[in-house]
């Protein structure tokens, strides 16, 4: 999405101008038919002009706020990926409940040919898909407004286990003594944990995959 430019009132004025004369020249019922228009016209254009304005700082605020969350999770060390799968949790929701891609996706239909938008389009389905499995209802189970939290953001079954990434958290230290009974890799020789598969290949995993995917698309939906 490019950066709006406000229509220039330069422009009107000197369209305004030339109606003007010319309904002077015609008379006066004329004269003002054409300046009511031009009012309209006027007000018409700068209030699109407003709602691409916003749209624009919506879409420009969703990026920053990506890619700063994309940075901190890359540069967080600390190798609990639950913890990390939380803040990527609630950068989801938060944009979910903003509908963001709706309101984005609503406005960029109207801007142009098919071809010329299928670009964004495109990105803004792959936005939709991350947001939709890290936001409520997918990954997480919340609805719109309520806190995002461990205890209700749930990554899959092992072992005949459901369960919440905050009950994996608090029992690690036990988790990481059971054995998950996989391997790491094929012929590997050795077993995983039961807390490595789901904090290492389960979450990390996923957080990797949705993060590469996002972060390709940041690029595409605000262009210079």
């Amino acid at each position: 999405m490019k950066k709006p430019s406000k229509p220039s009132i330069a422009f009107f004025l000197i369209g305004m101008y030339v109606l003007i004369k010319i309904g002077i020249a015609m008379g006066g019922p004329v004269l003002l038919v054409i300046v009511i228009a031009m009012l309209v016209i006027i007000n018409n254009a700068y209030k699109d002009s407003e709602r691409e304005q916003q749209l624009y700082e919506l879409v420009e605020t969703f990026v920053q706020e990506a890619q700063a969350t994309i940075k901190a999770l890359e540069e967080d060390q600390s190798g609990n990926n639950l913890q990390r799968l939380l803040h990527f949790c609630r950068f989801a929701s938060k944009w979910q409940d903003k509908g963001f891609v709706d309101k984005v996706t609503a406005y960029i239909k109207t801007t142009g040919s098919e071809e010329s938008i299928a670009p964004i389009i495109a990105a803004l389905k792959e936005v939709d898909c991350v947001i939709k499995y890290a936001g409520r209802n997918g990954m997480n189970r919340t609805q719109p407004g309520q806190e995002v939290t461990l205890d209700n953001i749930f990554l899959g079954r092992i072992k005949d286990m459901t369960e919440s990434a905050g009950f994996w958290l608090r029992n690690r230290e036990k988790f990481e003594k059971e054995d998950s009974g996989m391997m790491p890799t094929p012929n590997s020789g050795s077993r995983m944990s039961v807390w490595y598969f789901i904090n290492n290949l389960n979450a990390g995993g996923l957080l990797k995959f949705h993060l590469e995917l996002l972060k390709n698309q940041l690029p595409v939906l605000i262009q210079p």
